[in-house]
């Protein structure tokens, strides 16, 4: 018993849980041996439930990719690889840890690696990163791109929280790209540092179109609603960049350019 069960556990637990184990194998036998379901009971049961059975919670998908120029076996034309979102949602996530140390949870609904991500439609929503010990080890509610590039296009990211910055999307290395022509950034909220919108310690951020609204910074420390650069920003056409408010930052609120000057960087 101590090899198989541990020192503490003793004849009378063991007695006690194999007459449990046997009791609900029973009961589980009697109870299905009693249930008739037909056709017409399956179909009423989706027509009731049909919004959630066809709900997906979308966890993890990697797109692994083998340069034939490494293999040998074909010429390989230098394309990068694309992986292209063009509807549904992806809800429910809660970050990818890249170190034994779970801590570090990044990307709640998407973690980009490397290639390319494009979103031409869905939502990205209801998604977060945090842990209860230490926020600063967590962002990218929506989206976290370490490496590679994500393209906006159309679609909606809402509603995402990051334990740190980056409610919406947290962009954080120098080979890190962010193109956002189109879509939605909206409702997102971070409780540390950056911003609740989008957040790019590094890399660069190309903002041509499409709404950064209504994200919300709730942490009273220095923190930022909209957009938080701390890379390269450029900015074109019209989009629109509104709503985004700061617990910390009574004014402005929409964005804030952490690598110039005190004067002029905050809008």
């Amino acid at each position: 018993l101590f090899y198989m069960y541990g020192e503490r556990v003793g004849i009378d637990c063991i007695k006690k849980m194999t007459e449990f184990r046997y009791i609900v194998a029973a009961y589980a036998e009697a109870t299905e041996s009693g249930i008739e379901v037909t056709d017409e009971d399956i179909e009423a049961f989706y027509s009731e439930n049909k919004k959630d059975i066809d709900t997906v919670d979308f966890r993890y998908y990697s797109v692994y990719y083998e340069d034939p120029a490494e293999t040998g076996t074909e010429e390989t034309s230098g394309e990068e690889t694309a992986v292209t979102l063009t509807g549904g949602i992806i809800t429910g996530g809660t970050g990818y840890h890249f170190s034994d140390n779970n801590y570090y949870r990044y990307g709640g609904g998407i973690f980009v690696d490397s290639g390319t991500l494009n979103l031409y439609g869905g939502n990205i929503a209801g998604n977060l990163c945090e842990h209860e010990s230490d926020l600063s080890k967590n962002g990218g509610g929506g989206v976290y791109v370490k490496n590679g590039t994500f393209r906006l296009i159309d679609g909606n990211i809402t509603g995402n929280y990051a334990g740190l910055g980056g409610g919406g999307v947290y962009v954080i290395s120098s080979s890190s790209v962010f193109n956002m022509s189109g879509g939605s950034i909206d409702s997102n909220k971070a409780n540390n540092n950056g911003s609740a919108g989008v957040t790019v310690l590094d890399g660069l951020y190309n903002l041509s179109g499409g709404k950064v609204i209504n994200n919300k910074h709730l942490w009273e420390a220095a923190g930022w609603g909209g957009i938080y650069i701390d890379g390269e920003f450029k900015l074109s056409g019209a989009p629109e960049i509104s709503g985004n408010t700061s617990t910390y930052y009574d004014t402005g609120g929409n964005i804030f350019l952490a690598n110039i000057g005190k004067a002029g960087r905050s809008i």
